[in-house]
């Protein structure tokens, strides 16, 4: 079985004041791309760039073996 990454969530308090933090989250389509979810806004992010990213949490998804 597979289990690639499905969902990354990411701890972006860097971005926001030492007092509070600011998450967001990469989530795998079905069609392949990658979408980032930041409050209100949803952009699209290449794949190289979740890779780089320090998630906090990772979530996989099983793929049952072709056949």
């Amino acid at each position: 079985m597979l289990y690639p990454i499905a969902w990354t969530f990411e701890d972006r308090r860097w971005l926001a004041s030492p007092a509070g933090g600011h998450y967001t989250s990469d989530v795998l389509q079905p069609d392949g791309r990658w979408l980032r979810f930041n409050d209100a806004v949803v952009d699209l992010v290449a794949e190289g760039t979740v890779l780089v990213e320090k998630p906090y949490l990772l979530f996989y998804q099983r793929v049952p073996p072709r056949g």
